[in-house]
């Protein structure tokens, strides 16, 4: 036999063994990222379609194949991707790690920040080395320069610098009893919270680490915070009902005003790009909205069916993020078929490439360091 046919022998047998898991237990066992750690009711509304066999509708330009050799998913997505107990790279490397990654967020070093399915939170590097930060977490986010995070667990939030393989510049505050999480952090290091959720909207508060701790005030009710425009400190976020919803920037240091309204329908979630251009999902499909004076102007659409059909992940976006100023990347699964990642065009609509995962786990997208 030649090493090269043993080699992939190996590799088939090593995968084999890593993701012999079923669809059913994998998506309990990522259930709390889509809960906790993002729009919690684009997770909401996402997770009703799915249990109603509500599925996207249409046609897209599909280019999918399986990728020769599996760790090539994460050079082909264009973000590291990770999926069981492994980090497919965006230079095509496959890095074993010794836990399964519930959140990844890429660091200014070039590694990674994880928070594993334990909840113990690690820095990890290119090599596979790692250092725990915490344990016992179950929020993990990331300002846009992936210097800073924001972590917590019951009553307490946790906001720091990080530096290398330590943390820096600490703060640590007590919350009030409830439902209090951290949804993103400004570039000036202010921490957005939710202080409560439900499928009828929720309510945001804004804490400033420098000023001290968190002083918790009733909130400023909105539908969703789903992203920072291109400055780094305003707001997109969604106002209205689950089935009438505003588009609009949002001013945190004024009381979370809000400014023009753009009208979209029902929307199950949203994504932001480092640009501030706002890629949706509807009932329909995925669709753009670019930034336009005080409000927003529709752009492509992309309806989404081959094989059958396909739906988005289980928590709506719950694997999805922005490989560049204008490519989305995103987990998707065909209606009685493979799961994959599908890499959206800003700048094509329409155009859809698919990427087939080598397993049937959730994967986990890194967020780039932007900023």
């Amino acid at each position: 036999m030649s090493d090269t046919l043993k080699s992939l022998l190996d590799d088939a047998a090593n995968d084999a063994k890593q993701y012999d898991v079923t669809e059913a237990a994998v998506r309990g066992a990522r259930r709390r990222r889509g809960a906790l750690v993002l729009g919690p009711i684009a997770a909401v509304v996402a997770v009703a379609l799915v249990a109603l066999g509500i599925w996207l509708p249409g046609r897209h330009t599909d280019h999918s194949a399986p990728p020769a050799r599996p760790q090539q998913v994460g050079a082909r997505a264009g973000v590291d991707v990770a999926l069981g107990w492994s980090v497919y790279t965006t230079s095509g490397a496959r890095l074993a790690v010794p836990a399964d990654i519930n959140v990844i967020h890429a660091t200014r070093d070039g590694g990674w920040i994880v928070l594993d399915l334990d909840g113990d939170l690690w820095h990890l590097d290119r090599t596979g080395a790692r250092h725990k930060l915490a344990s016992h977490q179950e929020q993990l986010v990331t300002d846009p320069s992936g210097t800073r995070i924001a972590f917590g667990a019951k009553r307490s939030l946790t906001v720091a610098r990080l530096s290398g393989d330590r943390l820096t510049d600490v703060h640590t505050t007590r919350v009030p009893s409830g439902l209090v999480v951290p949804t993103l952090i400004r570039t000036d290091g202010a921490v957005v919270l939710v202080r409560s959720m439900s499928t009828t909207g929720s309510r945001y508060d804004l804490w400033r680490p420098d000023h001290g701790d968190y002083r918790p005030t009733a909130g400023h009710p909105l539908y969703s915070v789903d992203g920072l425009t291109a400055d780094g400190r305003t707001l997109v976020g969604r106002t209205g009902s689950a089935g009438s919803q505003c588009l609009t920037r949002i001013d945190p240091d004024h009381g979370f005003t809000t400014g023009g309204c753009t009208r979209t329908g029902a929307l199950l979630g949203v994504i932001v790009s480092p640009t501030g251009v706002v890629l949706a999902a509807d009932t329909t499909g995925y669709v753009t909205y670019r930034p336009v004076g005080d409000g927003y102007r529709k752009g492509g659409r992309w309806t989404l069916a081959t094989h059958g059909w396909i739906r988005p992940g289980y928590a709506g976006w719950d694997a999805a993020t922005w490989a560049n100023d204008h490519t989305a990347v995103m987990f998707a699964q065909v209606k009685g078929g493979p799961m994959r990642l599908l890499r959206l065009d800003t700048d094509r609509p329409g155009a859809v490439t698919g990427i087939t995962l080598p397993g049937n786990g959730i994967p986990a997208l890194a967020d780039p360091v932007t900023g």
